[in-house]
């Protein structure tokens, strides 16, 4: 009898544990509800004018990993809005050779890397603006540049610099590190 008490004692301390708010026996700390912690709820990603769906613009280049190099996207779409990236692969960033992709996000101002999930043992470095953008009521000091992942949860980047311009319309970022292909915006 001694032995059943104790036991049901244990197993409703393990269910109240795994039921409290800061739990983790159910939860991994990397799981995606921890992500969203990471995200500003206030933060949005600054939508483009218009849409491009079904107007692809995107550059690719096939480069060898060991030998790294640059691949460059630049542009004008509707509106009087042009936009310019360059992303620098290092020497050694990866193993083979690999058809990478970077592609203008087609709603949202930001660009998508490709192939999508890969993975880097150095880190890419990506600068890249958008400008002709309306900013109106943009805080200038706000604006960041993000992750999105598949969820639609972002995060902040490292970079050197970002750097807004409201009056000309101008979203900068100069040398995200970029550790993994997937797509990439500037939020408010």
């Amino acid at each position: 009898m001694k032995r059943i008490l104790l036991f049901s004692f244990v197993v409703i301390g393990f269910l109240l544990a795994g039921c409290s708010d800061n739990s983790t026996v159910l939860q991994p700390p990397n799981s995606d509800i921890n992500k969203k912690a990471v995200q500003d709820d206030t933060s949005t990603l600054i939508k483009l004018p218009f849409s491009l769906l079904g107007k692809k613009k995107k550059v690719s280049e096939k480069i060898d990993g060991a030998q790294g190099g640059i691949i460059e996207i630049h542009g004008k779409i509707k509106k009087g809005v042009e936009y310019r990236g360059n992303l620098e692969i290092p020497a050694g960033a990866f193993v083979g050779k690999k058809k990478i992709t970077i592609k203008l996000d087609n709603k949202y101002a930001g660009f998508d890397f490709g192939p999508d999930g890969s993975e880097f043992s150095k880190s890419l470095l990506f600068s890249g603006e958008i400008d002709g953008l309306d900013l109106k009521g943009v805080d200038e000091d706000n604006v960041k540049f993000v992750f999105v992942d598949k969820d639609g949860n972002f995060s902040p980047i490292v970079s050197e610099e970002v750097v807004v311009n409201v009056k000309n319309g101008l979203l900068k970022v100069i040398k995200a590190q970029i550790w993994h292909f997937s797509r990439y915006n500037w939020a408010k």
